[in-house]
């Protein structure tokens, strides 16, 4: 109750909130007979940050990107794909072990969004009918936002 996200999904997904001084994070992880690998992690940052702020801290030189060994894949149907107000950029990308996903970044509210989805190739077209469950039912709550006054 304390995350300001709220969204349907499966029961078979195990979701884990959690509000610390750093901001907020809500995490959807998926069965293994699914995709142990599979994952999509909100965070919500408790600094007055902007999407650009988050952006240039994903694609710099030792950012998320990098540190994860993935790269950036310039012609995605995800950047077409997802359409929802509070998203500015889509960072699709491919990583190891036939891993791919996509690092979504926005503002609602006056909270920044990062969003980190993940799983493996094989398994893209069962991921993506849950995950847009998830974003088609995503809520933000107002009232909380944002987590620091900028």
């Amino acid at each position: 109750p304390d995350i300001p996200i709220s969204t349907q999904y499966p029961e078979q997904l195990q979701a884990e909130g959690r509000l610390t001084d750093e901001g907020a994070s809500l995490e959807f992880t998926f069965p293994a007979a699914i995709a142990a690998s599979a994952k999509m992690t909100f965070t919500l940052p408790a600094t007055a940050v902007t999407s650009i702020d988050l952006e240039r801290t994903a694609t710099e030189p030792d950012g998320l990107l990098a540190q994860n060994n993935w790269q950036v894949l310039e012609d995605s149907a995800l950047v077409k794909r997802l359409n929802y107000p509070w998203i500015r950029t889509v960072i699709a990308f491919s990583g190891e072990d036939d891993l791919s996903g996509a690092v979504i970044l926005g503002e609602t509210n006056g909270q920044t969004v990062q969003l980190v989805v993940q799983y493996p190739d094989a398994a893209a077209q069962t991921y993506w009918a849950t995950a847009m469950l998830i974003l088609d039912n995503l809520e933000f709550d107002a009232e909380q936002l944002p987590l620091v006054q900028q």
